[in-house]
């Protein structure tokens, strides 16, 4: 199974779907292709799916990704029209980026037999849906569809007792976003704690798209596999244009439970 994320503004993505999933089915004829043109939050909706189509045994393994470039013509006309290109007189904006990034999920089971070593678990995920967008008037600080998916997310974590050190977010410069992140994080609150890391990998090395969740996750799991990470629990968020927001929390291998069982 593949489950693969574009950007939400894909101009022709029924052509763009049936062109990836005709190179997928080259490599891996048996496997069935799921392609979501979701932007950032898409990765929660495949997530979602990815996991339940493992619990129930459908398939043995998912590949789950994204891809984004904003390095087109008319991409760079379109944000500069908006408003929503960075410059040094613009800074509530994004800075154009590129990127790809895919991971494997698998049942703990399947990659023990296989000789698979696990890079990171999934605890938990949520989605949720905000009123405010880019094009209107309604107030970020509501932040009822951050909050409520990192809640989702976080719920094995508040069962347990545990908390999360290290969170990584999709935020850009756009302070639309950065004003409802800052309200979900005073809200979940109670699943936080040291050292507080708090990263933005899109405002170093640009807007992240559809890539950005899958890169979160990728990033996560290779700090723990080389011994640079913050905290062993992680959670990672992003948002589209369209109001989709997705959440995700992640557990270092070494901290295996009965409830951590996706490698």
């Amino acid at each position: 199974m593949v489950q693969l994320a574009l950007d939400e503004a894909v101009a022709d993505a029924p052509a763009a779907t049936r062109l990836l999933a005709a190179v997928v089915e080259r490599s891996m004829p048996a496997a069935t292709v799921d392609i979501v043109a979701g932007g950032e939050a898409a990765l929660g909706r495949l997530l979602i799916e990815a996991l339940n189509a493992l619990s129930s045994r459908k398939v043995d393994a998912v590949i789950l990704g994204g891809v984004h470039s904003d390095y087109d013509p008319l991409t760079i006309q379109a944000l500069e029209e908006s408003g929503r290109l960075f410059s040094p007189e613009n800074l509530d904006a994004r800075i154009p980026g590129e990127a790809a990034a895919f991971f494997v999920l698998m049942r703990d089971a399947d990659a023990d037999r296989k000789g698979l070593r696990a890079l990171a678990r999934v605890l938990g995920v949520g989605t949720g849906r905000e009123r405010a967008g880019p094009h209107d008037d309604a107030p970020a600080y509501e932040a009822f569809g951050l909050t409520s998916a990192t809640q989702q997310a976080a719920v094995p974590l508040s069962r347990s007792g545990q908390t999360a050190g290290w969170m990584l977010t999709d935020l850009t410069g756009e302070m639309r976003r950065l004003r409802e992140w800052q309200a979900a994080f005073v809200r979940v609150q109670d699943v936080l704690g040291r050292p507080y890391i708090i990263e933005s990998p899109a405002q170093r090395i640009g807007y992240l798209g559809a890539a950005a969740m899958p890169l979160l996750v990728a990033m996560v799991a290779t700090a723990w596999a080389h011994g640079y990470a913050p905290s062993p629990v992680a959670i990672a968020t992003a948002g589209n244009d369209g109001g989709e927001r997705a959440a995700v929390v992640l557990a270092s291998p070494a901290r295996r439970s009965e409830r951590e069982e996706w490698a």
